[in-house]
C-alpha cells in the first residue's frame, strides 16, 4: 500500500508498535530478452526491465538458514518466512549458491540492534509484521562485461555464483524469459495478491484509518 500512504506514515505505524526491523524480498527484475552483448541500454530501463517470475522461489521458515545471523531477533509474526532461488536458480543452475533473496534493508538503529552481521541479516531486531519488497537488477545488458572486469574482485561463494553466470552467458548470448510464469509489474500491491510480500491485520486497519495524501489510491 505504497500508493495509499506516505514514508513517513508507515514509519509512523513502526514506531507505533517499535518494530526496529523491516524484511525485504529481493525481487529480480528482467526484459523479456537480453543480449548480453549490448554495452548500453535503449529506451526507459524501468519500462524494459519491468518483468518478474516468482514460479521457482523457495520459503522456509525464517531461523531455519543460520540461526546466528539472526537468533535475537524477535518476529512478531513468526509465519513470514525467508526466501531463496527464484529466477536466477532457474536460469543459471549450475551452482550450489541458494541466491538468498531475504533482506533487512529497513532498521532502526537503537542500542540494541546489531545492523550487518551478515548482507542479508541484523541481529538484535523486533521484526515487523509487513514486508516490503527491493527491486534487484541482475540481469542488465552488461553484466557479462562486468563480470569480467570485477572476476577477482568477489569472495568465494559471489565467485562460484558469478563464474555460473559467465558459463551461461559465453554459451548463450541471449537470453529469454519470455515463458508462462513470467508477470509484469503493475504494482508492488500486485505482489501481496502473489503473497510474496505480506500485511498483517493491524497494518490494514491502520492503513484504512489513516488519510492518504495521495488523489487516488487502492481501495479495498
Amino acid at each position: 500500500y505504497s500508493d495509499r500512504i506516505t514514508m513517513d506514515q508507515f514509519l509512523s505505524y513502526l514506531n507505533q508498535y517499535k518494530f526496529t526491523s523491516v524484511i525485504s524480498y529481493m525481487l529480480d527484475m528482467f526484459p523479456l530478452e537480453l543480449d548480453s552483448t549490448d554495452p548500453g541500454n535503449n529506451g526507459n530501463f524501468e519500462k524494459i526491465h519491468c518483468y518478474f517470475d516468482i514460479s521457482k522461489i523457495k520459503k522456509d521458515a525464517y531461523y531455519s538458514h543460520v540461526p546466528a545471523f539472526c537468533n535475537y531477533n524477535i518476529m512478531k509474526d513468526r509465519s513470514i518466512n525467508y526466501y531463496y532461488g527464484g529466477i536466477r536458480k532457474k536460469i543459471f543452475p549450475g551452482t550450489k549458491n541458494k541466491f538468498l533473496l531475504i533482506k533487512h534493508p529497513l532498521m532502526f538503529m537503537d542500542k540494541d540492534i546489531d545492523a550487518v552481521v551478515n548482507p542479508h541479516y541484523c541481529n538484535k531486531a523486533y521484526i515487523a509484521d509487513v514486508t516490503g519488497v527491493l527491486r534487484h537488477y541482475k540481469f542488465v545488458s552488461f553484466l557479462k562485461n562486468k563480470l569480467q572486469s570485477d572476476y577477482k574482485n568477489y569472495d568465494y561463494f559471489a565467485l562460484k555464483e558469478y563464474q555460473a553466470y559467465l558459463k551461461r552467458l559465453n554459451n548463450n548470448k541471449h537470453l529469454v524469459f519470455n515463458s508462462g510464469t513470467v508477470c509484469r509489474l503493475n504494482s508492488v500491491n500486485d505482489l501481496l495478491k502473489k503473497e510474496f510480500i505480506k500485511v498483517s491485520k493491524s497494518y490494514l486497519d491502520y492503513i484504512r484509518a489513516v488519510p492518504s495524501p495521495f488523489k487516488s489510491h487502492t481501495h479495498f
